[in-house]
């Protein structure tokens, strides 16, 4: 065993009981669940153990400090009342700052997840555009074509009509032409 040691809340004060101490100043330093010199990935913890982790109360604790006195001593002396009071003190300023920098870390958190989701919508929003393009330019190309086919059925339709148009014309043309042909050859 070496001088480093891990405790939960129990164990720190399981440890100060057998020494015979007692705590009169108690404070835990806060980290976010995946900021510490040990990298986690957070993709690899499950949504449960966060939920657990959010219903601990010691869960964002990273370090426990304690200030203990002989558990026999009488606290009467003015010189470790006025030591333990400043202590106190403190540890109170430095919670309030932990505390903050555990929001901060959150937001942080909270940011970056945030970000990320983002940017993978980003990139779907940018692969559906792509698609859309594609389609844009397949309707484009279906649509010249429809245009050319229908170009060719209406100068094919203005052909016809303007054959049908003409022919009774024609026509009486001929028939015109057929009765002064016979005027002349049966005068009358």
């Amino acid at each position: 065993r070496t001088h480093i040691r891990f405790f939960d809340r129990v164990g720190v004060d399981q440890l100060l009981q057998d020494a015979r101490l007692r705590t009169v100043v108690e404070y835990s330093y806060p980290a976010g669940y995946f900021s510490t010199e040990i990298a986690v990935d957070e993709a690899l913890v499950g949504v449960d153990t966060v939920r657990r982790l959010a219903a601990d109360d010691d869960s964002f604790t990273y370090q426990f400090f304690r200030v203990a006195v002989g558990a026999d001593l009488s606290m009467e002396g003015g010189f470790e009342l006025a030591s333990i009071s400043l202590m106190r003190n403190e540890l109170a300023v430095r919670t309030q700052l932990g505390e903050e920098k555990r929001s901060v870390q959150q937001e942080l958190e909270f940011s970056k997840k945030r970000e990320d989701r983002l940017r993978i919508e980003l990139a779907g929003l940018q692969e559906k555009d792509v698609r859309l393009g594609a389609e844009v330019a397949n309707l484009s190309s279906g649509k010249a074509s429809l245009e050319m086919t229908l170009e060719q059925v209406h100068a094919s339709l203005e052909w016809r009509v303007g054959r049908c148009a003409t022919s009774p014309l024609r026509a009486m043309r001929r028939f015109a032409h057929r009765v002064k042909q016979n005027t002349r050859e049966h005068p009358e």
